[in-house]
């Protein structure tokens, strides 16, 4: 069994709104979450069966860290049903997971210290996911980032530009 330790010890307050809806596994986009409390800590620990973290995974071709990226947005869009903005919690390489198929997506829920725009949190692990990726990977994930900062476009929009650029990466023949 897979876990993620997490010290809640100064973060009670951030969690405290949302311990139910975490505890409760009603969300399947954030991992399983146990809280445990004594008198001196606070402990939350994920349960991360079957998922590695993406900063795990290695360096991931064009189209992966597309899919990634991809996944990541339609994984957010699913929170927001929940209750769950982008403005409340970490996105980052080490706080999203994926299975081994590249298909499911999940969110170690870590609350942000200081809130920030859903797209600048998008355009942070945007450029987090560059040291994860090929030369040209790198080159989509700017354009990406570029478009994400504008603020131009909705996420169904985005999810389609991403899909056009996979078909460019495969047409091309790059890696």
């Amino acid at each position: 069994m897979s876990r993620v330790y997490i010290n809640l010890k100064n973060k009670p307050l951030l969690y405290e709104s949302k311990v139910e809806r975490l505890t409760a596994g009603i969300c399947n986009e954030i991992l399983p979450l146990s809280i445990i409390k004594n008198r001196k800590i606070t402990k939350g620990i994920y349960h991360t069966d079957g998922y590695k973290k993406v900063s795990d995974v290695g360096i991931l071709s064009a189209v992966q860290v597309l899919s990634v990226i991809e996944g990541v947005i339609a994984m957010s869009e699913k929170l927001k049903n929940n209750f769950f903005f982008p403005e409340e919690y970490v996105l980052s390489p080490d706080t999203v997971y994926i299975d081994a198929k590249f298909e499911n997506y999940k969110l170690a829920y870590i609350p942000a210290k200081e809130r920030c725009r859903a797209e600048k949190s998008l355009s942070c692990f945007i450029g987090c996911m560059r040291k994860f990726t090929t030369p040209d990977g790198m080159l989509y994930l700017d354009t990406l980032r570029n478009l994400v900062e504008s603020g131009s476009l909705k996420s169904e929009r985005m999810i389609g530009f991403i899909e056009r650029l996979k078909g460019e990466i495969r047409v091309c023949g790059i890696k």
